[in-house]
């Protein structure tokens, strides 16, 4: 971002600017919800959206790492959570092997 604002505080500020607007040039919009309730509709709206952004639509289309080699899967966090698993599984990663092989634990016997 150009002035370095986090996020959050930009979708925030935006919610209210937006509801502010709504209120004062827009009040036929929505003409039974307060002030509150409105800024709170549009910022779940629009921290939905900055997810959406984050998680899924940056990554594939507008990162500069997108061309990098990916897993061969469609989703790759399920990959990760896949090959996670596999890791644990195998014998020689558990930390009781580790453990009984440990050269500190031939000194203390």
């Amino acid at each position: 971002m150009a002035a370095d604002i986090p996020a959050p505080f930009l979708v925030i500020g935006i919610s209210a600017a937006l509801s502010m607007v709504n209120i004062f040039f827009f009040p036929e919009t929505f003409p039974d919800t307060t002030p509150t309730e409105l800024f709170l509709l549009f910022a779940s709206v629009n921290f939905g959206l900055w997810g959406i952004w984050q998680a899924f639509i940056y990554p594939t289309w507008f990162s500069p790492l997108r061309s990098l080699p990916r897993p061969k899967v469609s989703f790759p966090y399920l990959a990760a959570k896949r090959d996670f698993d596999l890791l644990l599984t195998q014998s020689w990663w558990l930390p009781s092997h580790r453990l009984r092989a440990s050269p500190l634990r031939k000194t203390l016997g």
